[in-house]
Parts: C-alpha cells; structure tokens; sequence
C-alpha cells in the first residue's frame, strides 16, 4: 500500500513553456465606481452580467486570437468607469495606470473616467454604450490580442442576440434564487 501524500509536500504541477504560451484572454469584465454606492450597485445589478455575456458571445470559438506570449499567464481584461473625481482620490491610487492598459498578475486592466449621466435607456442600450467605451479604451492597448477582440466585436454588432443573452441573465438569477 502506497503511503499517504500530503498536500503541503506535493510539488506543483509543472507546465511545459508550450502551455504557458498558449495562454489566452478568457473574459472581459467591467466594473462600475461612483461615489453613490446604492447606484454602483444597481448598475452592477442591470449591466455587469449583461456585458460580460455580451462580451462572452463575441469570444466564444475564438480564442485562438487572444492567445500569445504577450499575454502569458494573462486570462482577464478590467475596464474600470469611475465616475468624475472618483480617480483623482487617493484610495485609488493603487488600481491600474489611469488611461493606460496595465498587467498586473493574471489580468490587464485600465481605469479611466466615464460619464455616467450618458448611460441612459434600455439595458441593451446602455450595454451598446458601454460595449462602445471598452471599444474606445481596448483599441488603445498594445496587445495583438485586444486588438483582435476590438476587431471581433465591431464585426459582431449586428450578430449579437440580446433576447437570448437576456435569458440567460435571468435564468442565472432565477436558479440562484435571485430577487433583483
């Protein structure tokens, strides 16, 4: 009978150079933050899951194009809206360069400044708008792999379907027994 292993002797596993070069931009996030925290939540509430499914949709059989070097051990994209003022605050001072695409662990990331008071309408509309920000910051990156996504998702404007990407939002909440 072989002996017991303990977790806290067992090496980790190795990964060939290959593995770590394939990795690749798995999901795109973004997050909202504005000085009223009843509104940042009521905005991650309607558009966070919207985005990032909207975004998801648009990836899904693609990833091949977000892979490379360049984004080694790189899985997420954060786009960050802070509302005017918000940055400029020193309890910020340690997220992501402000305007500037930064790598920070397993994710790229940029903070920028966003207008809220734009963000009005549906959610398909405000997700249009908010799709159309990340458009704008996301083309500013220097990774072959943003720019491939950029790409993507101005061709698959007219591809998405929002009615089938509103179901599933609510399917999830429904199964997690969701009230908002």
């Amino acid at each position: 009978m072989a002996a017991p292993v303990s977790i806290f002797t067992r090496s980790a596993p190795r990964h060939s150079g290959r593995a770590l070069a394939n990795m690749a931009l798995r999901q795109v996030r973004i997050y909202f933050r504005l000085a009223n925290m009843k509104k940042e939540i009521a905005l991650n509430k309607e558009l966070w899951t919207v985005f990032t499914y909207y975004v998801d949709a648009v990836m899904r059989g693609r990833f091949r194009r977000y892979s490379g070097p360049e984004v080694k051990g790189v899985s997420l994209v954060n786009l960050t809206l802070f509302e005017k003022g918000l940055l400029s605050r020193k309890r910020y001072a340690h997220m992501y360069a402000r305007g500037r695409w930064t790598t920070l662990l397993n994710d790229c990331g940029c903070d920028v400044e966003f207008d809220y008071s734009g963000l009005v309408g549906t959610t398909q509309e405000k997700n249009e708008i908010l799709v159309d920000t990340f458009i704008k910051y996301a083309s500013r990156s220097r990774l072959p792999q943003m720019k491939a996504l950029v790409a993507d998702i101005r061709s698959s404007r007219n591809n998405i379907d929002y009615t089938a990407i509103i179901k599933r939002f609510s399917d999830m909440k429904r199964r997690l027994g969701v009230k908002w």
